[in-house]
């Protein structure tokens, strides 16, 4: 890791510390959207420098953007990966008051053909892993994503474009 790589980490999390105080008096609305990649039966997660909790790629939608453009936006963002909106399958929405915030989330899936190649900055992304379902239940999640993988019986089915 480089030294420029760690301040920008150190200054992510100051920043999050911050935006939780904010939070905290505000008690703001947020709505984001997550995208769950997965490829032969695994999920990629990833985790953020400034939490410790796993997540999936995604991030907020902002003012004037579909949950749609806000996911394809964020995972190139984050993971280098470029999704048509026609690609992903909305899922569902999960509503958590989670760090004193109403999270509402968008998750959405996507099932490429061939597996992709994952470019994390090590600044904002650290780690991004492949998980099985069951691995899935023994991680750190946000609580959409226990929601979410909690429900799951198997892995869901391929879809083919």
């Amino acid at each position: 890791m480089t030294l420029l790589n760690r301040c920008y980490q150190i200054a992510l999390w100051c920043a999050f510390q911050a935006l939780r105080v904010v939070w905290f008096v505000r008690r703001p609305n947020q709505h984001g959207a997550l995208v769950l990649v997965w490829f032969e039966g695994r999920v990629l997660l990833i985790r953020n420098s400034y939490q410790p909790r796993w997540s999936a790629p995604g991030g907020s939608v902002e003012l004037g953007e579909s949950a749609f453009e806000a996911a394809t936006r964020e995972v190139d963002e984050e993971i280098g990966i470029q999704i048509g909106a026609d690609d992903l399958k909305f899922v569902r929405e999960v509503t958590f008051h989670f760090r004193f915030r109403n999270d509402r989330i968008s998750l959405f899936e996507w099932h490429p053909t061939k597996i992709p190649s994952v470019l994390m900055d090590k600044r904002e992304i650290v780690e991004a892993r492949w998980f099985d379902l069951n691995e899935t239940r023994r991680l750190w999640l946000l609580p959409h994503l226990d929601d979410y993988f909690g429900k799951l019986a198997r892995p869901p089915d391929v879809i083919r474009a």
